[in-house]
Order: C-alpha cells, then sequence, then structure tokens
C-alpha cells in the first residue's frame, strides 16, 4: 500500500494514543499482537489493506481506549473476556 497511507494511519494512531493515554506497545499489541508495530510504522514500514481496517476498527470500537481486562496469559485479544 503506498507510503501515504502508513503516514496516514501513523498520525490516526498517535491522536488515539494521545487521547486514550495508551502506550504504543499497548496497542501494537492489542490490535496486532506485535508490541512494535507502532514503531515500525514510524520506521517507515508499510501497512496492507487488512491492516488499515483491522486498525481502524479497533480505534472505532474502544475510542477511549478502555477494554475488558484480559485473563492474564491469554493472546486472543480484547475479546477473549466476552465469553463467559
Amino acid at each position: 500500500m503506498a507510503a501515504s497511507s502508513s503516514k496516514t494511519l501513523l498520525h490516526e494512531i498517535v491522536a488515539y494514543l494521545a487521547r486514550t493515554g495508551m502506550s504504543q506497545t499497548r496497542f501494537g499489541e492489542e490490535v496486532m499482537n506485535n508490541r512494535s508495530f507502532v514503531s515500525q510504522l514510524r520506521g517507515g514500514g508499510g501497512v496492507t489493506a487488512r491492516t488499515l481496517d483491522k486498525v481502524r476498527g479497533f480505534m472505532t470500537r474502544y475510542p477511549n481506549g478502555k477494554m475488558s481486562k484480559r485473563r492474564k496469559g491469554s493472546k486472543r485479544g480484547a475479546e477473549a473476556c466476552t465469553a463467559a
């Protein structure tokens, strides 16, 4: 995908992090299961259309950055705790 898409997404993420107080490592882990995701974008890493959708979907679902607490050790993402 175009470098402009990566830059635009990075600006959106930075604004989200500033608004929510979430760290970039937690954001990367929650959204992409990759703690270095934001750092990689800052370093010029590219994104796919699927990644754009995934990141923007996360920011839409959790506009204030608050998610249900995951069970310790769970790697399934923020939705893991919604099942009872």
